[in-house]
């Protein structure tokens, strides 16, 4: 079936599909008022509500030619944004372009170097030592590095904590819901930190001497260990270690333990956790973190505090009409670097308390198909952040707004990993279009419930969007098609389903993905054994590497010692931090981080996608310091900030431990298949759609460039507030009903574009200075002269770049120099400095 029709057949079948909602009446009832918004809610533009939805990883174009997009295969949300509203294609992300990243620049509308995620989901950050150490970048917006660094997560310029972005709506009279929106909700729910914690491999009995535990590490002899909860809970204390993990006791255990019971020493209160911070210790919630943390690994009590706690919110305004008023369960909503001041907000922090909140008492809200959303043990509440499907996303938010809380920001779970197994599917697989059809389905019921409820496009803006356009790891070229015109809509894909690690089937052997090259050494590589081409379809799964083996870089380089972030664009922390940037941000040469530069460069290794029988160069571009600057990838906490980083070719992805099974060293890995980090088109560029009072119905526009600081002051311009500070993007214009505003509208929208192509992490500038950087890394001229050279002349771009962009800026916030002389002579300097850039990358 051709493209067209294909698409035609979906479409009409989700308008059925709605149509068939509002036939059967089975849409919920909103409150009398649910249209008006919150009464003490004061938004312009005739907006009342805003409804922003964040998808992680969904596409609209396409991955492989013969399978529909994800979004051509959710037509019910795709008609709605596309027939009422505008929807931008080159919307790109920051760098590194993953999750956590491509949503908080979303959020804040701030460059990674101003909101303190330059590396995305995880980075290290380095101790006192001079050793980095590996943290999470998911914790609520307020919570430190660590519970032994106190410096913001999240992180902007001065070391102060990055403006949260629910103010301006709560400072206007409007409660903000959050739903699993990255970090301003509870992202754990502790209250204890442990030197040491671990569970028991294998049960244990009364009068054995001995525990069979699932890890040691952190353990010490000497150590006072607790293990179990209530009647059975019992001290001992460690004498020695035996075998792989067994710990030997000084006294017999008392009572019978079962596998999985929880084992920890050291245990005491983290202020940084975030039932401390939120509720204090001692008090009801903090304890319920307390037991969950000391419950048996996988159990419905190890779980309850996160069900209660993490993933959903409400940021309060003040005043009676706010759900938080009279409330006891209402905490304060603390933001003590916030401008201006923050006090006397409230908010409520978990489902336990939210949930009741909105329903009018009930213990769970309904997705949106009507089913109680509880976690995996049946306990109402938050079900996980890989669980929040479109339909309990939706559900959420629907009830949200129907109970008066006008402002919705909403994260939406990935669709092609197998979140009811291990796993990820290729395009078109029937797992992945099972997700595509109740996504579709959830959409559907959600538009129609909501123009029940009299919440439309002429009184509410609709943001959504993507995070990130991962890389699709699959199809060997050199394999024959997988089953012909196969196109996921009327005949589903087929893969090779043997494993790598994620899914079901036979014994792993090395016909079968996995490539165990461990006794080859590093030169030179003896060639894996892949899968035969065809005989089971193409591969999918991405290339999975142990950095630190020997045949790849190893564990040191002239005994420096050294940490990744795990990632196809793996930043490397040298132990010492060296950089090639001193603590002015001027160019410095560094011995140290370039031989581990060269080393970087030297990788080879084997990608069957590409040539499964040579070895391939691993990276395809590098940057340090200078370029990092240009790409806003240096963190406004020194102690953040990556040595260098190595974006690879398409398929790689590297840790630092083996990711295979068996002690292998490299596999086509079909746990992962959606590669994020690269510096490359198909990853950095997503897409934008917005409905609204003031959008124009453009339907896709394939020509407007933007990226996620965009969406903040576009939003902003459209509900008539401001922000307490300034968002590194610009309001995007062109969506404007009627055109560009006044005679100079034009000008400015040229403008707007110049000053994108010069500070975006995607734009030309910076696609220039990662051209000439790489150029200059990869050099080996004598006394490393070419290098030296291009970083000081990429440093002094960067520089001139920055004023300028900050005068563009001033002229796009609507500040004085907008006179068409002046923006003329603006983007005549913009002009010139990017092809300077352009003509040190050629």
């Amino acid at each position: 079936m051709k493209k067209r029709t294909i698409v035609a057949a979906l479409a009409a079948a989700g308008i059925a599909a709605l149509v068939a909602v509002q036939i059967a009446g089975a849409t919920p009832k909103a409150s009398k008022n649910a249209a008006d918004g919150q009464p003490g809610c004061h938004l312009g533009h005739g907006v009342k509500h805003v409804i922003y939805l964040q998808f992680d990883n969904v596409h609209l174009r396409r991955d492989i030619a013969g399978v529909p997009s994800d979004l051509e295969q959710m037509p019910n949300l795709l008609n709605f944004l596309e027939g009422n509203g505008t929807v931008l294609n080159k919307q790109y992300t920051v760098l590194i372009s993953h999750t956590a990243g491509g949503i908080l620049s979303s959020l804040t509308g701030l460059y990674p170097d101003r909101n303190g995620d330059t590396v995305s989901n995880s980075y290290d950050y380095y101790q006192p030592n001079g050793v980095p150490t590996f943290t999470s970048a998911f914790k609520y917006w307020t919570a430190p590095v660590s519970s032994t660094d106190s410096t913001p997560n999240m992180v902007t310029t001065g070391g102060k904590n990055t403006p949260a972005p629910w103010v301006s709506y709560t400072r206007a009279g409007c409660d903000v819901g959050d739903v699993s929106a990255a970090n301003t909700v509870l992202e754990n729910g502790n209250s204890l930190k442990f030197k040491a914690k671990t569970d028991l491999f294998a049960a244990a009995h009364a009068n054995d001497t001995a525990l069979n535990l699932f890890s040691k590490s952190g353990f010490s002899v000497g150590d006072q260990i607790t293990l179990d909860q209530g009647a059975k809970q019992e001290t001992d204390t460690i004498t020695s270690f035996s075998g792989f993990s067994n710990a030997n006791l000084a006294t017999p255990l008392q009572f019978d333990h079962a596998a999985n019971t929880t084992v920890w020493t050291g245990a005491g209160t983290d202020p940084s956790a975030d039932l401390t911070a939120t509720y204090g210790e001692n008090t009801q919630e903090w304890q319920e973190g307390v037991n969950s943390q000391e419950a048996p690994f996988g159990s419905a009590d190890a779980n309850k505090s996160t069900t209660d706690f993490v993933g959903i919110a409400v940021h309060c305004a003040k005043g009676k009409d706010s759900i938080c008023a009279g409330n006891p369960n209402a905490r304060a909503d603390k933001l003590p670097d916030e401008p201006g001041g923050y006090n006397g907000f409230d908010g409520l922090f978990g489902a336990t308390y939210v949930d009741p909140a909105v329903t009018g008492g009930s213990a769970s809200v309904d997705d949106i198909n009507g089913n109680p959303i509880t976690d995996s043990f049946g306990q109402p509440g938050f079900p996980g952040f890989d669980s929040m499907s479109a339909a309990n996303t939706l559900g959420y938010v629907a009830k949200m707004q129907e109970k008066g809380i006008p402002i919705t920001y909403a994260y939406i779970s990935d669709l092609h990993d197998n979140h009811a197994g291990l796993g990820a599917f290729g395009p078109g697989e029937k797992g992945y279009e099972d997700a595509l059809k109740s996504y579709d389905d959830a959409f559907g019921t959600f538009l129609a419930r909501l123009q029940s409820d009299g919440i439309t496009k002429k009184n509410t803006l609709f943001v959504v969007t993507a995070d990130e356009n991962d890389h699709y790891a699959g199809q060997n070229p050199n394999a024959a098609p997988f089953n012909e015109n196969c196109d996921g809509v009327t005949t589903y894909c087929t893969y090779n389903t043997a494993p790598g690690i994620g899914k079901a089937g036979p014994p792993v052997n090395p016909q079968h993905g996995i490539f165990d090259v461990t006794n080859h050494g590093a030169t030179p590589f003896v060639a894996p054994t892949f899968p035969p081409a065809a005989a089971n379809g193409p591969l999918v799964g991405e290339v999975g590497y142990n950095m630190t083996w020997s045949g790849l870089l190893g564990s040191t380089i002239d005994s420096t010692g050294y940490d990744i972030s795990f990632d196809s664009a793996p930043s490397f922390y040298i132990n010492g931090q060296p950089q090639a940037i001193d603590s002015n941000g001027e160019f410095q040469a560094n011995s140290t981080v370039r031989d581990f530069e060269r080393g970087a460069v030297g990788l080879n290794a084997f990608d069957p996608y590409v040539d499964k029988t040579k070895l391939t160069q691993v990276g395809r571009y590098f940057v340090d310091g200078p370029t990092l600057k240009a790409l806003h990838m240096i963190n406004a906490d020194p102690l953040r900030s990556m040595s260098f980083t190595m974006f690879s070719q398409p398929d790689y992805f590297f840790e630092t431990f083996s990711p295979c099974p068996s002690g292998s060293q490299g596999c086509i890995n079909d746990g992962f298949a959606w590669i994020h980090g690269d510096y490359s088109n198909d990853i950095g560029q997503t897409w934008l759609g917005m409905v609204g009072p003031d959008v124009a119905n453009n339907g896709l526009d394939d020509n407007t460039w933007t990226d996620h600081t965009d969406i903040v002051p576009t939003i902003m311009n459209r509900v008539g507030l401001t922000t307490d500070y300034v968002p590194d993007g610009r309001d995007i214009t062109e969506i404007d009903k009627g055109g560009p505003s006044g005679p100079d509208g034009a000008s400015l929208e040229a403008l707007g574009w110049f000053y994108k192509q010069l500070d975006a992490p995607y734009g030309d500038f910076a696609h220039s200075l990662v051209l000439a950087s790489t150029a200059g890394i990869e050099s080996n001229s004598t006394a490393d002269g070419k290098y030296t050279s291009t970083e000081n002349a990429i440093q002094s771009l960067t520089t001139q770049r920055d004023a300028l962009v900050g005068q563009i800026r001033d002229v796009l916030d609507g500040g004085p120099g907008s006179d068409p002389q002046h923006v003329a002579a603006l983007m005549q300097q913009a002009q010139g400095l990017l092809g300077q850039a352009q003509g040190l990358g050629n």
